[in-house]
């Protein structure tokens, strides 16, 4: 019985190793015979228009097996880090050769499609254009029931997918009609502005490179940006660059390490009292870099310590008004300086504690801690969509 096992897992695995080896061949000449294209423009297309086809439910269903193998593999077989990212390293090379623009690298954690062009990796989300649409109608009663409260304001960074050039050089699929509609809703209650990215170069100097997330400088110009849609005087501060090595989330998921960034972060220091969860927590944001042989450690996360669900921020400026702000990770470099302008300033993150499994009374919360302006300052896929599927507008408007 042993000798008959034995053998299976021989095939199986003579066969995985043929499957390898063989795939790039056959898909180099298929492409090279035009039999099938890597065209993702066109591919989108056939996505979008096919969004609920038996070929879409059966990839997802294979997705979802993929996904369970993967992890089990990840928790069970020895080494397999370091095969996974010399794997991802050939599959790169390998795809170079293939892919015009856009390299594909695979999915990530949040089952994204990561691409790389040149020295920008980039994100695209894998839901269709109707539940995008869907997605998108439901945000926007969240944010009309939201401003019948209080005035609120919408920043969006923009990353990506958001970002349109005039070569088309970053975006891989247009949003920017939502946004266009967003803008046609505003008023004196509801106010939108965005990160204004004009060049692959304003896009390099705003956003890491290997991360999803902004750096300093597109903080820095997120605060400056917000308090000119407040109509407030913006603070001068510095951007320290580190000479710490900053690997981020997407170089992490796709197992590249070409592509570097320099941890930076802004200039601030002024002090407040701050209560996380109802307790006060002096050690909140220890902003201090730990080193560690980890490449891929994520600083960004250990630097700012975000991850709870309200955070009441008190500058004790009882002349002033108080703010709520609807955040994510996003917020974390600029959160503390927005606060300044203002009173006290509530932050609520509906990822963590509570409002995991519970909900917010807006309407009792803005009365009670008599707040005047809501700041929705989120990554734009949430803001717009929900993307992720945090449930904001369930667990803030109870719908």
């Amino acid at each position: 019985m042993k000798k008959h096992n034995d053998k299976f897992i021989c095939i199986v695995f003579l066969f995985m190793i043929f499957a390898v080896l063989a795939y790039y061949p056959v898909k180099y000449v298929l492409i090279s015979k035009g039999i099938i294209s890597l065209d993702y423009n066109n591919f989108k297309e056939a996505e979008i228009k096919e969004g609920n086809s038996l070929i879409t439910r059966l990839d997802n269903q294979i997705t979802r097996v993929k996904t369970s193998l993967e992890n089990r593999v990840t928790n069970y077989f020895p080494l397999y880090s370091n095969i996974n990212y010399t794997y991802s390293k050939i599959n790169y090379k390998l795809n170079s050769f293939m892919y015009n623009d856009f390299v594909f690298l695979g999915m990530n954690a949040d089952n994204e499609y990561a691409f790389r062009n040149d020295e920008i990796f980039i994100l695209e989300s894998n839901v269709n254009n109707l539940m995008l649409d869907s997605m998108f109608d439901k945000q926007i009663k969240f944010y009309e029931e939201l401003s019948k409260e209080a005035d609120v304001y919408m920043y969006l960074p923009n990353r990506y997918e958001f970002t349109i050039l005039d070569d088309n050089s970053i975006t891989v699929r247009d949003k920017d009609k939502y946004i266009t509609k967003l803008k046609s809703l505003q008023n004196d209650s509801f106010k939108i502005k965005e990160l204004n990215i004009s060049s692959i170069d304003d896009y390099k100097k705003y956003f890491y490179k290997t991360d999803h997330h902004w750096n300093a400088y597109g903080a820095y110009q997120g605060y400056k940006d917000i308090m000119e849609m407040m109509e407030l005087t913006p603070k001068k501060l510095d951007i320290i660059e580190t000479d710490t090595t900053y690997m981020g989330s997407i170089a992490k998921s796709s197992a590249q390490t070409d592509i570097k960034d320099k941890f930076m972060y802004i200039d601030y220091n002024e002090k407040y009292d701050v209560k996380v969860n109802g307790l006060d927590n002096s050690k909140y944001k220890p902003k201090v870099i730990n080193k560690t042989d980890n490449i891929y450690y994520d600083y960004y996360v250990s630097y700012y310590n975000g991850m709870f669900g309200e955070v009441v921020m008190d500058y004790n400026n009882p002349d002033k008004e108080n703010l709520l702000i609807i955040s994510d990770s996003y917020a974390w470099q600029i959160d503390e300086i927005i606060a300044s302008h203002f009173n006290k300033t509530y932050i609520i993150n509906v990822r963590y504690d509570k409002f995991i499994n519970g909900s917010l009374d807006y309407k009792n919360f803005i009365k009670e801690n008599n707040i005047t302006k809501v700041l929705i300052l989120e990554e734009s896929a949430t803001s717009i969509f929900d993307m992720y599927n945090y449930g904001t507008s369930r667990k803030v408007l109870g719908n």
